[in-house]
């Protein structure tokens, strides 16, 4: 048994297993050049009952090695 996070994508749920980067949850959306979606990404993270955006680097792609939980949420 492997254990997965949900992690929303552009309003769709998928899965990716525990402690995968958020470049991970974009390729199992499908996305392929995620380095292209920094300038538009946006990353929030559910924080008690609240959805809080990250703040991140625009000009490195630092971002996509960022730890996913469950629940987050990422849009471009």
């Amino acid at each position: 048994m492997i254990a997965e996070l949900g992690i929303h994508v552009q309003q769709r749920l998928v899965y990716v297993p525990v402690e995968s980067s958020l470049q991970d949850a974009l390729r199992a959306y499908g996305e392929t050049n995620s380095k292209s979606l920094i300038s538009t990404l946006h990353v929030s993270r559910r924080v008690g009952t609240r959805q809080l955006p990250i703040r991140f680097n625009r000009d490195s792609d630092e971002i996509l090695r960022l730890p996913v939980a469950g629940g987050d949420r990422v849009e471009w």
